[in-house]
């Protein structure tokens, strides 16, 4: 699909948006939401076939943080990665890394594709596949990088994964919940810095 002369797309995740993604996703950990439930979402398999200009994932995104907020988990904490990757069959999908609770794993997976938007429904169930990684350890590391793959290859970050384009995205590429976003997190450091400012020597 061509996006012809209209801006506001981009074929790679830059290197200040990456190192966000991993600040957000460290930050997580700290404020005990650490992001310990993968999500891939293959929109190629849903009736809208793609989600060119990133609405039914925000869509999907409010649902899904409604569901959770609804059973007192406070809303859907999370990074995520669209994607484009193109071949002989396109396949637009998006990756979330996001905080599940335990206890509501189960039913978050068995309601997940309620969380489409209306016009837009699972084709089959592969639409969405939901996996735990934990929140340390070497799967739960793997999926921290596996959707910075897409990041530019001269972009400096401390990873190891190989890196290569993954198809031009219209609109924003990737980004994360404010709960752990750079507002939040320099709060955090400000609060830090007020209590160690008054503590008396």
């Amino acid at each position: 699909m061509s996006f012809g002369k209209r801006k506001g797309w981009s074929d790679c995740i830059r290197g200040n948006s990456a190192r966000n993604l991993l600040a957000a996703q460290d930050y997580a950990l700290t404020i005990g939401r650490g992001l310990n439930t993968a999500v891939d979402i293959n929109w190629s398999r849903t009736t809208a076939r793609d989600d060119t200009h990133g609405a039914l994932l925000r869509a999907w995104r409010k649902a899904a943080g409604r569901f959770l907020r609804e059973r007192g988990a406070g809303g859907l904490t999370c990074t995520w990665v669209r994607e484009r990757p193109t071949g002989v069959t396109p396949r637009p999908n998006t990756h979330i890394n996001c905080h599940i609770p335990d206890h509501l794993f189960d039913a978050f997976v068995k309601n997940a594709h309620s969380f489409f938007p209306a016009g837009c429904a699972a084709c089959d169930a592969d639409a969405i596949f939901i996996t735990p990684v934990g929140t340390s350890g070497t799967y739960y590391e793997r999926r921290r990088e596996y959707y910075l793959k897409g990041v530019h290859p001269r972009a400096r970050l401390p990873i190891k994964r190989k890196r290569n384009a993954q198809g031009r995205v219209l609109r924003k590429r990737c980004g994360f919940s404010e709960d752990i976003g750079p507002t939040a997190r320099e709060r955090t450091e400000a609060t830090s810095r007020a209590v160690v400012a008054s503590i008396p020597f």
